[in-house]
């Protein structure tokens, strides 16, 4: 009977993966065009994203870009340009996943369409000295 209750289990997460693949009513398959960007863009890195911000690896998951991306600034720099413009570290955060998710979102980035047909993206940030700054979440653009 233990069995039996552990096979009944596991099958509702394969019909789950399915309906993160194409939750979309184009039956467009997420988790396809995750694996094909990360196929083009992986051999690309590292890649400046910006002044003193650059991708350095990247992989999916399921219906998920997941992206690492290393900060030029070191934690004492980041504290110090906190401080400078009398913002708490969580604000600081808060700006910076504003303005990913913006630069994600906007009309001409073909990421925008992806993650409007149900793909997910994930930045995770790093210091200089490897240690995580924070990540950024983008599930939905409106």
């Amino acid at each position: 009977m233990r069995y039996l209750t552990f096979i009944l289990l596991l099958i509702p997460g394969f019909s789950f993966a399915d309906v993160r693949c194409t939750p979309n009513i184009t039956n467009f398959n997420v988790c396809e065009k995750a694996s094909q960007i990360v196929k083009e863009v992986g051999p690309m890195l590292p890649m400046e994203l910006s002044e003193g911000v650059s991708m350095y690896a990247i992989d999916s998951s399921v219906n998920k870009i997941v992206a690492k991306v290393r900060i030029a600034m070191t934690e004492e720099q980041m504290d110090y340009y906190a401080k400078k413009n009398h913002i708490t570290q969580g604000v600081a955060k808060d700006r910076m996943s504003d303005q990913v998710k913006m630069a994600v979102c906007t009309k001409n980035n073909p990421l925008r369409s992806f993650v409007r047909l149900g793909g997910e993206m994930q930045y995770t940030y790093f210091y200089p000295s490897g240690s995580e700054y924070t990540t950024i979440n983008i599930t939905s653009c409106t």
